[in-house]
């Protein structure tokens, strides 16, 4: 990206790479500074940041206290919602191994991903797992018998599900923090940089004042050099 771009342009792009939605990470400068919500109006040259530069992206704990849960388990059916069954499906597909089946070992990387302990595949957990789900005792769980695995404790221990969908990123409304944006054209379209140069009368303006030829020229400049360009060829 240009130095010319935005501080939340760059934001976005970035929070978008790691899935998350901005108000879900924090970007550390190698210099130690945390951008925050005032810097998305400046450009990145602004800011300081320039080529090969580290920034570091933390992501932050989910706080969804304020929202309702959804239910887990359809009171029609009995059975996994649609959209709860779709999650835990696509966290079967994170974590088996090259052959689309979960093993001991690949379930590690499930307890890891839900608990955030790393564990061995002989640990209590994993082998409680596979004798009370792996139904034909293949050394594998299938994707029916995982979803049958979070149905049953969808019923039984409801806030245990919740905190391993907070350890996923996946909010209490079944929401993934990587949807959760914030208003993108808003930002976009009312950045400075974004509506001086569709104004035409505004940019006008800034191109009088740089045929001033005064001291304020060079700032007058590299205002305009911010600016998206503007449809009218000087």
């Amino acid at each position: 990206m240009l130095t010319s771009a935005t501080v939340w342009e760059f934001v976005d792009k970035v929070t978008r790479m790691c899935q998350l939605a901005p108000q879900y990470c924090d970007l550390k400068l190698s210099s130690g500074r945390v951008i925050s919500d005032s810097d998305y109006g400046k450009t990145l040259g602004e800011l300081g940041l320039r080529n090969y530069d580290v920034v570091i992206v933390t992501k932050n704990d989910v706080d969804d206290d304020h929202l309702p849960h959804e239910v887990l388990i359809d009171p029609a059916t009995d059975r996994l919602t649609e959209r709860s069954a779709q999650i835990f499906s696509e966290w079967y597909d994170r974590y088996s191994n090259a052959d689309n089946k979960m093993t001991p070992e690949s379930a590690t990387r499930f307890i890891l991903g839900a608990t955030n302990e790393l564990i061995q595949k002989d640990d209590g957990r994993i082998v409680g797992l596979f004798n009370s789900y792996d139904g034909n005792k293949d050394g594998l769980i299938e994707r029916e018998e995982f979803l049958r695995f979070y149905e049953d404790a969808s019923r039984e221990k409801p806030e245990r599900v919740f905190d391993n969908l907070k350890s996923h990123f996946v909010r209490g409304d079944l929401t993934k923090c990587s949807d959760v944006y914030l208003s993108q054209e808003f930002t976009k379209e009312q950045m400075p940089r974004h509506t001086i140069s569709h104004n035409q009368a505004q940019f006008d303006t800034l191109m009088g004042l740089l045929d001033r030829n005064d001291g304020t020229s060079s700032q007058v400049w590299e205002l305009i050099r911010m600016l998206e360009t503007n449809q009218k060829i000087y």
